[in-house]
């Protein structure tokens, strides 16, 4: 007889998120930026997808990007969004308490539909890291204080980031966030912090699989005191607003960077 060795168990490769999302926070805004692409059965692209969006408080907006499973994700957003409709924002635990539900929900639903308690632990992580895997990137202010966490659908927690004033989602995280360290500084404004997101994430694009233009840009900032005044003034039907989000696709913004380059080339 001839003994042969047990094969080895083969552990599966984990998909990776497909995106790149990148978070920075200037002196005066939050930006979030990110790429189009996402990828569907048989590796078939598609390269008009939404992947920052505005969630709308009764009294504040949150911009939220994406990174992973699209169509969770998307899901994930408009629990977040129905939510964030009906309530008014007193606190920053108040954003965090409505998307940590949201996602809490999801997971729930995959952990009774799938039986997942029977499961080995091992199992279950690789379920959520392979089947049902997506990661938000959350920006908002709160008290005039800038606010960037991260969360994914395994854990549920809304982190926030804190040692660095940027982080970066997806399968480009690595390459964004290295550029991030070596382009940006912490307190730099938007007028300098802007072009900088917009060239590391063509960058990213440029160099990384599974990412693709266009490419979008949102923006968060607290609302000067004069446009509230003036909100108030008309009864604005949304009420005051302590945040304003925008999402725009960079083809839309292009005229700010030809601006930007004409008061001082080395922006661009």
């Amino acid at each position: 007889l001839r003994w042969l060795p047990r094969p080895k168990k083969r552990q599966p490769k984990p998909r990776p998120k497909v995106t790149i999302g990148i978070g920075l926070i200037c002196r005066d805004a939050i930006i979030l930026a990110s790429d189009s692409q996402t990828s569907g059965p048989g590796s078939i692209k598609s390269l008009d997808t939404h992947k920052i969006r505005g969630v709308k408080f009764l009294n504040s907006d949150v911009l939220v990007a994406k990174a992973g499973s699209a169509d969770l994700a998307d899901h994930a957003i408009d629990l977040i969004s129905d939510e964030a409709s009906k309530t008014t924002v007193e606190n920053e635990q108040t954003v965090l308490g409505v998307i940590e539900r949201a996602l809490r929900q999801i997971r729930n639903h995959f952990w009774h539909l799938n039986e997942l308690w029977k499961c080995s632990e091992e199992h279950q992580k690789a379920f959520f890291r392979d089947d049902a895997d997506f990661e938000l990137l959350v920006a908002f202010y709160h008290e005039y204080k800038p606010r960037l966490y991260t969360i994914t659908l395994a854990w549920c927690i809304p982190l926030e980031v804190t040692q660095k004033w940027y982080r970066a989602i997806g399968i480009g995280a690595y390459l964004a966030q290295y550029m991030l360290a070596e382009e940006t500084e912490p307190g730099m404004t938007f007028e300098y912090g802007y072009p900088s997101v917009v060239r590391i994430t063509q960058k990213v694009v440029q160099n990384v699989n599974c990412c693709g233009e266009p490419i979008w840009v949102g923006l968060t900032a607290p609302v000067p005191k004069e446009i509230r005044e003036l909100w108030a003034s008309v009864k604005w039907k949304h009420g005051h607003k302590s945040t304003f989000a925008l999402e725009v696709p960079k083809s839309h913004t292009d005229k700010i960077i030809q601006e930007l380059a004409a008061l001082d080339p080395a922006l661009i």
